[in-house]
């Protein structure tokens, strides 16, 4: 998928502003606060529905503004050309437009707009909990993974389900045995499709890890989210007044998590700031490499601040990189000496107090 323009009306402090991108690489250059990542995450919002800096309406929308509208045209890698649009209330109203098929969803857009985010707090990933590794896993899955979504979906109706009949304490476990059969079966399939991605996609990381940087005894693996020397049949009935007390399920593929480990350490724990930085990068690159080896679509490259992140020599490496993959990849910086990117496919815009140009014009 190509992002061939962008529209943007009351957003942030950009001015109403309709961008077109002619080439693989946009690179896009401004001071701090100058506006720069809002262009992104515009892109962002337009893929899932919501921003990667907040999520506070009345902080995207201009001040005095009651709204936002975004507005995308896209081409496939068919050559077929879409359009992709939102319009959100303050008051939290909003309408998602795929072509003229209005209320879309947000799997919807993401389906439509494949979107890998690099940026200078991508590190959280590494130390804020299993949910954010959980949603690294997940995003892969749904791209390669036809049945995953409606899995998923199905796994939340019965949890949610589930966990309200034990916020009523019964403490009868006939009141949850018709919901744990199915909950059982899907954690069980949710479980397979995870670990099937992810013995594709640790090989990919490590690769790509060992030529950015040498990370010894660096351990991934999946936890499944329950004893895998167990079935989850057993341990829900061995649990389940434990479950009644808590008052929500404990064991589950809901609990799963990525474990990343230097020897028996977090690596949250033991490596530097930069060199969790470099891990998290590679685990983005290896998810846009499978996905195209999988299915063969590329996604679109967010990189915010990427000389903040990388010296000279890794930052070509992940260039390169994006090279080969033939993604679409937008790049903000203060300004674009010593990045290095290929002139001949490179468009260049430059923020300034919300004003967006291109390098020797302004944008009308």
């Amino acid at each position: 998928m190509h992002l061939q323009s962008l529209s943007l009306t009351n957003f942030r402090n950009l001015t109403n502003k309709s961008l077109e991108f002619t080439q693989e690489f946009t690179c896009i250059t401004g001071e701090n606060g100058s506006g720069k990542t809002s262009i992104l995450e515009a892109i962002y919002y337009l893929g899932h529905a919501r921003s990667f800096r907040t999520q506070q309406l009345q902080r995207i929308a201009q001040y005095g503004q009651s709204n936002f509208v975004l507005h995308a045209k896209l081409i496939d890698q068919y050559g077929l050309q879409q359009s992709i649009g939102i319009e959100r209330q303050l008051s939290g109203e909003y309408c998602t437009k795929i072509s003229t098929d209005a209320n879309k969803t947000s799997s919807d857009l993401a389906a439509l707009l494949p979107i890998l985010l690099i940026h200078p707090n991508s590190y959280h990933l590494l130390d804020q909990g299993a949910k954010l590794r959980r949603q690294f896993i997940d995003w892969g899955l749904f791209h390669v993974e036809p049945s995953f979504l409606s899995l998923w979906k199905r796994l939340n109706r019965i949890l949610k389900q589930r966990n309200v009949l034990l916020r009523e304490g019964s403490g009868q476990y006939s009141v949850l045995a018709p919901w744990d059969s199915e909950f059982i079966y899907i954690s069980n399939e949710i479980n397979k499709l995870r670990a099937g991605y992810l013995e594709q996609l640790i090989p990919l990381i490590k690769q790509i890890l060992e030529k950015m940087t040498q990370l010894n005894d660096l351990h991934i693996s999946y936890q499944q989210g329950w004893n895998k020397e167990e079935s989850l049949d057993d341990i829900l009935q061995a649990n389940y007044l434990k479950d009644f007390e808590r008052g929500y399920t404990y064991h589950g593929v809901h609990r799963a998590d990525l474990s990343l480990k230097i020897g028996k350490h977090p690596v949250d724990e033991v490596l530097s700031r930069g060199q969790q930085k470099l891990l998290v990068i590679a685990m983005r690159l290896a998810q846009g490499l499978l996905l195209k080896e999988l299915t063969g679509k590329n996604c679109i490259y967010l990189l915010d601040d990427i000389t903040a992140e990388l010296d000279e020599k890794r930052r070509d490496f992940v260039i390169s990189v994006l090279k080969e993959l033939d993604s679409q990849v937008f790049i903000t910086a203060i300004d674009a000496i010593n990045l290095n990117l290929p002139a001949e496919n490179t468009q260049m815009f430059h923020v300034e107090h919300g004003s967006v140009y291109v390098v020797s014009d302004v944008i009308a």
